[in-house]
């Protein structure tokens, strides 16, 4: 990946992919015609969710980390 090109150490690029797919993560939930507005305590949330899931997403693979979502999804729908 070019972001990650020229760090050297494999846990920096990792830290770094973490933060960016995080990031992207919580942009996502803001994007037209679904999104709502801009809150940074929301915004924090998200990405701090981003970096659970992605930790998931390495950990466990992409099964485990979307049923975490949609588990959260659900919780979230029904409080």
């Amino acid at each position: 990946f070019c972001l990650s090109r020229g760090l050297g150490d494999v846990y920096k690029r990792q830290a770094l992919m973490l933060g960016v797919s995080s990031f992207v993560f919580a942009l996502a939930h803001h994007i037209p015609p679904f999104s709502e507005p801009y809150q940074r305590e929301i915004f924090v949330f998200r990405v701090l969710a981003g970096a659970y899931f992605a930790m998931l997403y390495w950990l466990r693979g992409l099964g485990v980390a979307a049923g975490g979502h949609a588990c959260y999804d659900i919780l979230a729908s029904v409080s």
